[in-house]
């Protein structure tokens, strides 16, 4: 498998990348963002990005398909298809 996904991904970002440790199913590094350095850990065949607030999965292109945030509760965790409020739903209501 090839980090090509993740340097394409680094590009579309605006980062620039420094691999730090390679092995054949992992590479560790560090981004260099306007921020300051952020460090990483990549996935090769997963291919996911592990930041330190977040986890971000890519496609072969390095397009996000997903973002899954390490954070303490911001809700339900769940991805809701009805995002409608009972308030919503009453007030379609004829009687």
């Amino acid at each position: 498998m090839s980090v090509k996904p993740l340097m394409h991904w680094a590009i579309y970002k605006n980062v620039t990348l420094r691999i730090t440790r390679r092995q054949p199913e992992e590479v560790e590094g560090f981004l260099n963002t306007p921020e300051g350095r952020v460090p990483f850990r990549y996935r090769i065949q997963e291919r996911r990005i592990f930041l330190p607030d977040q986890v971000i999965a890519i496609n072969p292109w390095g397009w996000e398909r997903s973002q899954d945030a390490r954070e303490p509760d911001k809700g339900d965790g769940g991805d809701n298809a009805d995002d409608t409020t009972p308030d919503e739903e009453t007030r379609h209501d004829p009687s």
